[in-house]
């Protein structure tokens, strides 16, 4: 779970850092920036943040993380690569889903933030493939501890 959660919060940093890095291309030449980058996400380290919080509530929930044990061997090592994929499925998609309806709640209700704009979407879909590229290397590739 630490991991999860640090891949998580490391992911909304990268973003950020990627959106400022090419934020003079995106000035100087818009489309090519989207084109090649996508538009950037808003405040991507707080969103981060907010799915790592969701991760772990839909892990908790859904039975994906055991609280009392939170670094199971048997739910995250030895299972293979699919099936260290599949195990972040459940909580991944419904921690994104949570954090949908809380981008397009706050701003159909309240008027606040980004919204469910595409780059917020892109944001969430690519943390399934950052998660679940995490999960098949700490299953396959890493030592155990």
């Amino acid at each position: 779970m630490n991991g999860d959660v640090a891949i998580l919060l490391g992911y909304g940093a990268v973003q950020g850092v990627v959106d400022i890095t090419f934020a003079p291309l995106a000035q100087a030449q818009p489309e090519t920036f989207k084109m090649l980058i996508g538009p950037p996400v808003t405040l991507p380290s707080i969103q981060g943040c907010v799915l790592a919080a969701l991760w772990v509530t839909a892990g908790l929930t859904l039975g994906a993380i055991d609280a009392l044990n939170p670094y199971d061997i048997k739910r995250t090592r030895g299972i293979g690569p699919v099936a260290a994929a599949t195990v972040a499925l459940g909580p991944w998609l419904a921690s994104c889903s949570l954090m949908m309806l809380l981008l397009a709640g706050l701003d159909v209700g309240f008027h606040l933030g980004p919204g469910l704009s595409a780059a917020e979407t892109d944001f969430l879909v690519g943390s399934y493939v950052v998660m679940a590229g995490w999960r098949v290397i700490f299953d396959s590739a890493l030592p155990r501890i």
